[in-house]
């Protein structure tokens, strides 16, 4: 119930043991059709006490398969640290709130912090990447995407972010940044075969539109 509080109902620990010190569960994120939690990986936790000496409550996190990481929370505010986790794409992507979430898509999300460290005030700095790998949609099932990785870069409150192809027939770029006051700002460009780029402005609505040539689309997004 505390994961689910703390993450608004994003995460949830299915056939937990043990208790907050030490335990095992397994990490579960919610389908947005049936909203029933499904989990995606075994979790381990250990509480680090020798971290006490520097004023932190800190715990190892082992996720399966994983390196460990560790989630500490001291006097200046909770950190994370070389946290690598996975899960399906869908799970996350259908949580957005337009067409371009219920598109049915498919791969996984590889998620990496190396340090994020946030004061009392939400303020944070630190370095986060996450990849999406063999990127499809069930709207198009003879199509493979590619492999798309997203950097952040945190400092002080100002987080800029970009967004580049690995692999793939479909070219992504884009570059971002949110505000400190939770302004979101986002544009890119997505190029490819013409044929299929052409339709993406009726599955992502008004987020994008043609941009000159045949199979190239310019995408912005600000809120």
């Amino acid at each position: 119930s505390l994961l689910r509080q703390l993450s608004r109902d994003n995460f949830a620990l299915l056939g937990a043991e043990g208790g907050l010190w030490t335990g095992a569960g397994r990490l579960a994120v919610p389908d947005p059709t049936s909203g029933r939690f499904v989990p995606v990986m075994q979790l381990s936790w250990r509480w680090q006490a020798a971290y006490l000496l520097r004023g932190q409550l800190r715990w190892q996190l082992t996720p399966e398969g994983k390196p460990p990481a560790a989630l500490a929370i001291g006097f200046h505010g909770p950190l994370i640290e070389k946290l690598d986790l996975g899960v399906p794409a869908r799970y996350a992507l259908e949580r957005i709130p337009n067409a371009f979430g219920r598109a049915g898509w498919h791969g996984d999300l590889l998620l990496t912090v190396q340090d994020w460290r946030c004061d009392w005030r939400g303020t944070c700095s630190g370095e986060a990447g996450l990849k999406w790998l063999g990127a499809a949609s069930d709207l198009f099932p003879q199509r493979r995407f590619g492999d798309y990785a997203f950097h952040a870069h945190a400092q002080q409150g100002l987080t800029r972010f970009e967004l580049t192809t690995l692999a793939g027939e479909i070219q992504l770029q884009a570059t971002g940044k949110i505000a400190p006051t939770g302004q979101i700002e986002v544009e890119g460009h997505i190029v490819g075969d013409p044929a299929f780029v052409g339709r993406l402005p009726n599955i992502a609505g008004r987020l994008v539109t043609p941009d000159g040539a045949p199979g190239q689309l310019r995408f912005a997004f600000r809120q």
